[in-house]
């Protein structure tokens, strides 16, 4: 009885084991700088997060230049573009 209790806990233990998926990173880089933003993420929920963050970059670089066609349509002058573009990426966690 003990031996099938302790065969039961070491194929369970082995189980969980085996089936366990990597953790992931999300990870910002503008120009060459990285900042991780989160981690320990199962990979769905970081291509989740990256993708919601690649949607909320689109709009604001829509929103720069929807306020730079408003300035140059009442005679102003857009500033250089000084913003660097952001790109995000999920890693698997220690790479």
């Amino acid at each position: 009885m003990i031996r099938a209790m302790m065969l039961v806990v070491v194929l369970a233990t082995l189980g969980t084991a085996c089936s366990r998926e990597p953790r992931w990173t999300l990870w910002e880089t503008r120009g060459n700088e990285a900042t991780k933003k989160e981690s320990g993420l199962e990979r769905q929920v970081c291509e989740t997060l990256r993708d919601r963050a690649e949607r909320n970059e689109q709009e604001v670089v829509e929103l720069f230049a929807r306020l730079d066609q408003q300035l140059v349509a009442g005679g102003g002058r857009p500033e250089p573009q000084t913003r660097l573009p952001v790109t995000y990426r999920c890693r698997r966690d220690g790479e």
